[in-house]
């Protein structure tokens, strides 16, 4: 199995840790396959 660690920005880890951003849409700009 293949782990990506991935930075957050601050002011979107806030809004994680507190549960208000449980998901993001983004366009396949990583190109990470399943």
């Amino acid at each position: 199995m293949k782990v990506h660690e991935l930075k957050l920005d601050e002011k979107y880890f806030v809004l994680v840790n507190n549960g208000l951003k449980t998901f993001e849409i983004r366009k396949n700009d990583r190109d990470y396959h399943v």
